[in-house]
């Protein structure tokens, strides 16, 4: 399971905080899978 996904704003790293919520290490920008 491979939980680090490539942030599309600034190139930088993604963790999951909560299943299906993603925040970018370096630019904090968020993502949701719906």
């Amino acid at each position: 399971m491979d939980d680090i996904k490539k942030c599309p704003q600034c190139g930088g790293m993604m963790v999951e905080l909560v299943p299906g919520k993603w925040e970018c290490t370096n630019c904090s920008h968020k993502e949701s899978n719906d």
